[in-house]
């Protein structure tokens, strides 16, 4: 386990070399907030591991909301500081990051990405009392679980599977489907969504496939599909299978249309390339085009960074935990999880508030996508 810190005090590039390594391998530290005088915070995120792409834009949204909130005064007239953390997208890589975290004294989390690392520690948080707001964590089981500490800011994989099966039913109504999933707890959650939500409409999938838990059978995995025949395919999991399959797929020379869910980013392109087109997906609304994030947006196309993904929802964890604090007038978790329950709050989503489970409210949450030529772009 890796952290870094971050005070922010020049322009955040990590290939620069800006971060310093101040924690590895459980190595304990003396409480980072109390010794410099700041508002500690940290950054629970895939640095490492199946998500690390995701985890590139976790990382600078945060950065860049922290730097925004110092450069006009930070919070309750302290400056906010960053520790960062990478749970490799692992559960039991969560669980270190979260106890090293607590015991470093941080103030809030943002994060974690991946949904297991988030359940996983969100317990620890929770016997802490520490807020933690995860920017791309979908599993309702997260929410669902009723920790009092437990917020996001982006949609939940059952609202995901609604949609999904809609589109599958409506534009397949005679067809036949395969359902495939990584076997993670996103994967696999969003398959058995899209499942449940098919039956409901007298549809049942041919194929409900995991990948092999090596993912390295792709060619057999594709091979299989091909011969099923089906008309869709379905593939819900983290980017990197997702692409690989896909690449598979079209060098096998499937003529099933291929649909996902949050292929978002450079990273899927790169793997698949030109089978990457016409590939549809849902995702969260693109919050870079809307009013509000118009000057965030910018300062980071200066820096030659493009916010797209988890980015701005990242920005948004930092927006909301600073406000609610600014409410609070003070730090006290117990206050700071009741005012973030209670109002609303200005972001770069929009106006948004949370449900008592911690649920995003305010806005929409998921929008289509496709691929075309190296870009994605909403569907009409």
């Amino acid at each position: 386990m890796v952290f870094f810190s971050r005070s922010n005090d020049q322009t955040p590039d990590r290939h620069r070399g800006v971060w310093t390594i101040i924690i590895a391998f459980g190595l304990a530290l003396c409480p980072f907030a109390s010794a410099h005088g700041d508002i500690l915070i940290g950054v629970g995120t895939s640095v490492s591991g199946a998500a690390d792409w995701e985890g590139e834009q976790h990382i600078r949204g945060v950065e860049a909301a922290v730097e925004a909130v110092n450069a006009t005064g930070g919070v309750l007239g302290e400056r906010l500081r960053l520790l960062i953390a990478d749970d490799a997208c692992s559960d039991v890589q969560a669980l270190a990051v979260a106890n090293q975290m607590v015991s470093n004294g941080v103030a809030f989390v943002s994060g974690h990405l991946c949904s297991h690392a988030s359940i996983a520690a969100a317990a620890i948080y929770d016997r802490a009392d520490v807020v933690m707001i995860s920017p791309a964590s979908t599993s309702p089981q997260l929410t669902e679980q009723g920790r009092p500490n437990v917020f996001r800011v982006c949609g939940r994989d059952d609202g995901q599977g609604l949609i999904a099966a809609a589109y599958l039913a409506d534009a397949w109504p005679d067809g036949t489907v395969a359902l495939v999933h990584d076997g993670t707890l996103f994967g696999e959650g969003l398959a058995m969504e899209i499942r449940r939500n098919l039956s409901d409409r007298g549809m049942t999938d041919v194929l409900f496939l995991g990948l092999p838990s090596a993912h390295v059978a792709y060619r057999e995995f594709a091979a299989a599909l091909v011969t099923a025949d089906v008309d869709v395919i379905h593939i819900a999991g983290y980017i990197r299978d997702v692409a690989l399959l896909v690449r598979e797929l079209a060098a096998q020379g499937s003529t099933a249309q291929v649909v996902g869910a949050e292929l978002v980013g450079d990273e899927f392109w790169l793997i698949s390339s030109e089978a990457a087109n016409g590939i549809r997906f849902t995702f969260s609304p693109d919050h870079r085009v809307r009013a509000n994030a118009r000057d965030v947006v910018e300062r980071f196309r200066a820096e030659g960074f493009e916010p797209a993904g988890f980015t701005l929802q990242a920005y948004a964890t930092v927006q909301a935990w600073v406000q609610a604090v600014e409410i609070a007038g003070t730090l006290d978790p117990e206050t700071v999880m009741a005012v973030l329950r209670a109002e609303a709050f200005e972001t770069v989503l929009g106006r948004i508030g949370f449900d008592e489970k911690g649920d995003i409210t305010g806005i929409e949450v998921h929008s289509w996508y496709v691929w075309q030529n190296g870009q994605y772009y909403p569907v009409q």
